[in-house]
């Protein structure tokens, strides 16, 4: 038996596409870019070399933003040379509003290259949901 999928009437349509996430994201970005229905977002606030390779970025974070446990990757998107690019960091928690995420130069690592030389103080980036577990990583010790 197939369920029957309701269809949305012409007024709930016009109101879907004024009023959806995305154009409601859009006119919310415009007040302050940090501001989202349901994005997890931060924004560059310091930017410091640590190493000839590396730098780490002070992120002022949304409320959507849900740190992970010890052990944990975050998806970090951002917007390179007019592509979107997802690739994974482990963040350190600094205080409730703000992350660290340090980023080692790979070769041929579009990401890191462009976290690196080219992202700004004040850019805007994007977050996944952490994942992983470190109690998947458990060394088993045997003793004889």
């Amino acid at each position: 038996m197939h369920a029957i999928e309701k269809q949305k009437s012409p007024v709930t349509s016009i109101f879907d596409m004024v009023l959806g996430n995305d154009s409601t994201n859009f006119w919310l970005q415009k007040i302050n870019p940090l501001w989202s229905v349901q994005q997890s977002l931060g924004k560059i606030v310091e930017k410091k070399q640590s190493a000839a390779d590396t730098v780490c970025l002070k992120i002022k974070i949304n409320r959507h933003f849900k740190m992970g446990q010890a052990g944990q990757h975050h998806p970090v998107v951002v917007e390179a040379n007019g592509r979107r690019y997802e690739r994974t960091y482990s963040l350190t928690q600094l205080d409730t509003q703000h992350v660290l995420l340090t980023v080692k130069k790979v070769e041929k690592g579009v990401v890191s290259q462009w976290l690196i030389d080219h992202v700004q103080i004040g850019d805007i980036i994007e977050f996944g949901q952490p994942y992983g577990d470190i109690c998947s990583q458990k060394l088993f010790i045997l003793s004889y």
